[in-house]
């Protein structure tokens, strides 16, 4: 059963700007998840999980950009009789395969990367409820 605002204490985490944090807590914790020093560990651990995607998506998109200055070079070549149509016409197609690997490594890096991420913080969330008295939705 949930507790009440009246059985719950204020954590004694103090906020970057220097004022009381106003979450509340169960009477037995002094402190919310966000201050509690024994959770350190694991907000750290969600934290840093936070900036993986951005050089890697960097990479990606130049990788991707590359492909478009080549395909434009070759559009030039084919428009200027320096190479054949039907060479051309082959290359693309293997842009087009290429596309379609470059899609499918996309995909499952962004499964490899945001499933482990989720779980870590759905399991910081289940943490962080049971810590304040919020039953599971199933026990409601």
């Amino acid at each position: 059963m949930a507790l009440d605002a009246s059985e719950k204490a204020q954590c004694a985490g103090i906020k970057r700007d220097g004022s009381l944090c106003s979450t509340l807590v169960k009477p037995e914790s002094l402190y919310c998840y966000w201050h509690d020093p024994d959770k350190a560990e694991t907000r750290k651990s969600v934290a840093a999980s936070g900036g993986k995607a951005s050089y890697k998506n960097r990479r990606n998109t130049e990788e991707i950009r590359d492909i478009k200055k080549e395909i434009r070079e070759l559009i030039e070549a084919v428009r200027e009789g320096d190479i054949d149509r039907a060479d051309a016409s082959v290359i693309v197609s293997a842009y087009g395969v290429l596309r379609n690997y470059l899609e499918q490594e996309r995909k499952q890096k962004e499964q490899d990367e945001f499933g482990p991420r989720l779980d870590a913080l759905e399991a910081a969330r289940k943490r962080e409820k049971e810590e304040r008295g919020v039953p599971p939705p199933w026990a409601l």
